[in-house]
């Protein structure tokens, strides 16, 4: 799998009209290869960075054979990357596992909390079950199970870090 990038790390901090000749310089070589990489049977899609594709098979496996079979595809070969980023699908549905972890987990201790003082209404608490039998539903009782504070560290700095490449600012970790 390797990954076509919209815009090469060089001009990720152009701006106004020289963004513009950048992109009226790349694009158009960019569509044109994905096009080319279309029609030679690559498995096309989109990344938050850039174009996916897959060669089709022709029975090498080497590296360096399949480097060679994508320079007639694009000539643009030196800006693809091997490592794919995530699609947006992706981070979306690791944003939204994480973020009911966390909520979950902040559930659980709020529930087992003696002496907590909190008042809460019996239909608050009613409702708060309901959408914690659906996490559960969702990725299995034992599945959230925290278990012990490394652990719950890296729960929440993927929440964290999976918002701040949406935009938000480092730490959010509202649930």
């Amino acid at each position: 799998m390797y990954e076509l990038p919209f815009v090469e790390e060089e001009a990720a901090d152009k701006q106004g009209a020289e963004l513009l000749a950048y992109l009226e310089e790349h694009l158009p070589r960019q569509l044109e290869s994905v096009r080319r990489l279309h029609q030679a049977g690559c498995l096309i899609g989109l990344t938050l960075t850039g174009f996916k594709f897959e060669l089709p098979p022709d029975g090498a496996e080497d590296p360096d054979t399949e480097l060679a079979r994508l320079v007639p595809l694009c000539d643009i070969v030196g800006e693809i990357n091997d490592f794919p980023s995530r699609t947006p699908r992706e981070v979306g549905e690791a944003l939204s596992e994480f973020f009911d972890r966390v909520w979950y987990e902040r559930k659980l201790v709020y529930l087992n909390e003696p002496d907590s003082g909190h008042r809460t209404s019996a239909e608050v608490i009613s409702g708060m079950l309901q959408a914690m039998r659906e996490v559960e539903q969702r990725y299995g009782r034992d599945n959230l199970i925290v278990p012990d504070a490394f652990a719950w560290g890296m729960i929440n700095g993927k929440l964290s870090a999976l918002r701040w490449v949406l935009g938000h600012e480092w730490d959010l970790l509202d649930t």
